[in-house]
């Protein structure tokens, strides 16, 4: 099967190149690589597709598929200056190269929590990240033969190892963490992202086509203000921006959940919120259905933030140390937390009402203490006071709803229930006026339809 494919991609590298770079140089191995990274994804759900000698784990299709990156980002017609100067960037490569980052950093962290998976002790560990390291994993013999066995000669997996590039490096899954392969991860995302087409571009793009009917060109130089160039046959009429950005947040976003250190999931759920966060700027009247996704996103996201925050402060709240309550990291908690409500609440509304008649949530303005700005994608912002009119609905709603309707919710609008519960259960956790958390108190327990009891310590704990 995969065999196959090499031979279809191979020729159709050879139309590319005689092209003469009106398309992407790149293009074969984009292809190619997505395939590897979806084939890792089909065997990661279901081993049993593989056939008689294929791999039977996804990490094999993962690492070829970055080994297959590599080979195309150093071409030589990309790195000896000559042939294509002006190839437009392949943004579709660089974003799947980061989801497969992002696969094998949550591969990683299923084997550092999963203890009775037999993983070998690695050969070296250093406790941050060191190039010198990365650099000389290549060297090193394969620690784990499941990851990087010894390919037969005519295997389509053992030629695309020999054609590895020198100055690429072989990802050893006993030597990196979770957080680095993130960070390698954002990298990437950062550079596709910056030259992913906008709508709006687009659309400039096609009238611009049909005003002159010439279809010989294949590229658009913007000259006030300074666009990248970028292919019009790579975004197609399904392309869409806002789901490309939803797609990158949500998975960094469910690997951010499951980090065992709080900061780094502070960290990580912070920058997923940033790649929301420029959905708001992409979503148009078209796109009314990414208002519900987008906005539960953003609450989970700083749901994420807070609660990782709180976390961090457990152990001083348990001693009765109720004065780290007054510090700048409690306070970045409950804005964040409190963002989070917003956000749910918001969702909410937008569940049982028109997404069209409810405004998409905007850029922030506030940030939280937990993560540096300088590695995050976007300025961090917060959302502006809630409008009157959703204000409205909320407290209408929250009058006039029925215990007995949670039998008649959506799954969707269960998930926000359960989030909102969490909020303000986390939110009351770090209030210090008493007449406050006890009223949030009250709302957790009736949001969490007494799935869980307050007794009457833990309501006067602070007071």
């Amino acid at each position: 099967m995969v065999r196959e494919i090499v031979l279809y991609c191979h020729w159709f590298f050879v139309l590319i190149i005689c092209s003469k770079c009106k398309d992407l140089p790149t293009a074969f191995h984009t292809i190619f690589g997505t395939t590897l990274f979806l084939f890792g994804n089909l065997i990661a759900q279901d081993a049993s597709l593989v056939l008689q000698g294929e791999p039977s784990t996804p990490t094999p299709y993962w690492l070829t598929a970055i080994d297959v990156f590599h080979i195309g980002e150093n071409l030589p017609v990309r790195v000896s200056g000559r042939g294509c100067p002006n190839a437009p960037e392949d943004w579709r490569m660089a974003v799947v190269w980061g989801r497969t980052l992002v696969n094998l950093a949550d591969e990683i962290l299923t084997r550092q929590k999963g203890p009775s998976t037999p993983v070998p002790t690695p050969s070296f560990r250093s406790p941050n990240f060191d190039p010198l390291h990365a650099f000389a994993s290549v060297f090193l013999l394969p620690t784990n033969t499941a990851d990087d066995p010894k390919w037969p000669t005519d295997s389509p997996f053992a030629l695309l190892a020999t054609c590895r590039p020198p100055s690429s490096f072989r990802i050893n899954m006993n030597l990196f963490t979770p957080h680095e392969l993130l960070q390698f991860a954002q990298d990437r995302f950062s550079r596709g992202i910056f030259h992913m087409p906008h709508q709006h571009a687009m659309k400039f793009l096609r009238a611009k086509t049909n005003e002159s009917k010439s279809s010989s060109s294949t590229e658009i130089q913007f000259a006030d203000p300074p666009k990248p160039l970028f292919s019009p046959s790579l975004a197609g009429s399904t392309f869409s921006r806002a789901k490309e950005l939803y797609t990158i947040g949500s998975e960094v976003l469910l690997l951010a959940e499951k980090l065992d250190t709080p900061s780094e999931r502070c960290h990580w759920a912070k920058w997923a919120d940033g790649i929301f966060s420029q959905m708001g700027m992409e979503a148009t009247s078209p796109e009314d259905t990414w208002k519900v996704p987008l906005v539960i996103a953003r609450g989970r996201s700083n749901l994420v933030m807070g609660s990782a925050i709180a976390e961090e402060m457990d152990n001083d709240l348990e001693r009765g140390e109720m004065q780290v309550l007054d510090t700048t990291e409690a306070e970045d908690a409950r804005v964040a937390l409190e963002k989070s409500i917003g956000f749910l609440e918001k969702a909410r509304v937008l569940l049982s009402s028109d997404p069209a008649d409810v405004p998409i949530p905007g850029p922030s303005s506030k940030s939280t203490h937990c993560c540096d700005s300088t590695t995050s994608m976007v300025d961090d912002s917060s959302e502006n006071d809630i409008d009157n009119d959703i204000q409205a609905a909320i407290l209408d709603m929250m009058s006039t709803e029925d215990d007995d309707a949670v039998n008649d919710e959506s799954c969707e609008q269960a998930e926000v229930r359960t989030l909102l519960a969490e909020a303000l259960l986390t939110l009351a956790n770090l209030t210090t006026d008493e007449a406050e958390r006890e009223s949030l108190y009250a709302r957790a327990h009736k949001e969490g339809k007494g799935s869980f009891e307050l007794d009457d310590d833990r309501m006067d704990e602070g007071s």
